[in-house]
């Protein structure tokens, strides 16, 4: 019999696989269809952003912090967002 550990653990991780799918599958249909505004066609396109465990990082991770030297913040945030626009 499975323990409930591992039960809960593959469940996660199948469902965050069916979601990953999801998501680029979503993606695909939205970048295909990018250039159908610019056609004049009345479509409009929608960007969806999502953050997701910020973990109280408002400040980017120290330079002296390994593999995530200088990486996140809000600051890097808002200036991907910005880009994005």
């Amino acid at each position: 019999m499975i323990s409930r550990r591992d039960f809960l653990g593959r469940a996660a991780t199948g469902l965050a696989w069916m979601g990953l799918a999801s998501s680029v599958e979503g993606l695909g249909g939205l970048l295909s269809d990018a250039g159908a505004a610019d056609r004049g066609s009345g479509e409009v396109v929608v960007t969806i952003l999502h953050t997701n465990d910020v973990h109280s990082r408002i400040d980017p991770f120290p330079e002296r912090s390994g593999r995530n030297a200088g990486l996140g913040g809000a600051a890097r945030r808002a200036t991907l967002i910005k880009r994005i626009r």
